[in-house]
This record gives C-alpha cells, sequence and structure tokens, in this order.
C-alpha cells in the first residue's frame, strides 16, 4: 500500500526538474543517482524540495518540505525501487509525490493500515507540510 499526495508545479512546460536538499546544498534529482539506482526516491532535508519554474516573464520557485515524512518521489507515483533507469525528460520536469507510508515487502508490518489494535490512531495520522509560491499571499 502508498499513502502519497502530488504537486505538480509549473503552468506551462519547463526544462527545470526538481532539486532538493541534502547535507545543506541543493542538487538536481536528475544528477545524484548512478546507473542502475532508484532515479525517481530521494529523501530531503530540512529545507525539501524545490523547483524553479521559467517562462518569459519571470522565473517562480514552487518549494515543499514535508514536516513529517522525509522521502519524495520525482516524477513517479511509486515508492517501489524499479524501474532502474534514470528519470525521462518529462518524469523529472513532472510531479513530486510525498511517499507518506508504504510496505511493498510486508515485513515486520501489516500490509495495509489501519491495523488491528493501533486502528483507530492510524485512521487519525496526519501529515504536515509546507508548500510555498513567491508572490502568493499565504495565510
Amino acid at each position: 500500500m502508498l499513502l502519497a499526495f502530488s504537486l505538480a508545479s509549473c503552468a506551462a512546460p519547463s526544462t527545470s526538474g526538481w532539486e532538493m536538499e541534502k547535507l545543506g546544498s541543493w542538487v538536481d534529482s536528475r544528477d545524484i543517482v548512478s546507473t542502475g539506482g532508484a532515479a525517481h526516491l530521494h529523501a530531503a532535508g530540512d529545507a525539501g524540495a524545490r523547483r524553479i519554474c521559467a517562462s518569459a516573464a519571470a522565473a517562480t520557485t514552487v518549494g515543499v518540505v514535508a514536516l513529517d515524512s522525509a522521502l519524495f518521489s520525482v516524477g513517479r507515483n511509486t515508492a517501489f525501487p524499479t524501474p532502474l533507469r534514470p528519470l525521462s525528460t518529462s518524469e523529472a520536469n513532472g510531479g513530486i509525490f510525498a511517499i507518506l507510508g508504504d510496505n511493498y515487502w510486508n515485513t515486520n508490518y501489516p500490509l495495509t493500515i489501519p491495523f488491528g489494535k493501533y486502528a483507530r490512531a492510524e485512521q487519525q495520522e496526519r501529515f504536515r507540510f509546507a508548500v510555498t509560491w513567491p508572490g502568493v499571499a499565504t495565510a
């Protein structure tokens, strides 16, 4: 089972992909996974992920910080580590998915939630995010 939410960031096509903050530096999600790795899965640091959406008029940075979960999937709505191939251009320039919970391997965890005596608490799980668009007023 996979719990995820997605954020499609740019209204118009853009050539910029998602960047992740890792250990205090911004890195391009397309350039940091070696061949044969799960190119779409990234753990982001405290500053989260960002994407610069460039247009003829200006560039806008869209940012998302997951306060309760560090794992993101760029361009693929899955936490499964395969296929082990680089991101396509459309995937790298697509949405970002926050992986909130999964158990593909059913290892030491129930395969589904809510489960058993913790069902009531699991039904009330909450995940917090900070999403920013410069120039957009926030409450």
